[in-house]
């Protein structure tokens, strides 16, 4: 039910103000979401890095892998 009512929250046009922000971020968190989104980001950048690991190790594969790198750890 929660989750429900959390997904019509950010998929409605009308929502959009800082309570209804608080709430799904109150969900989010509770849910240890962030967490999660973050585990999965890793694991995706580990297995980009080891897909490119078939091409020969150049300059163009070694800024490939540090695109990566910068994607995970950069700060908004």
């Amino acid at each position: 039910p929660e989750r429900k009512r959390i997904l019509r929250i950010m998929n409605s046009n009308r929502n959009k103000g800082s309570q209804k922000f608080r709430e799904v971020l109150a969900f989010i968190t509770k849910n240890n979401g962030i967490t999660y989104a973050e585990n999965k980001m890793k694991e995706y950048a580990a297995k980009a890095v080891s897909e490119l690991a078939v091409f020969e190790n150049n300059e163009v594969r070694q800024a490939l892998e540090k695109f990566v790198s910068y994607a995970i750890e950069r700060n908004k």
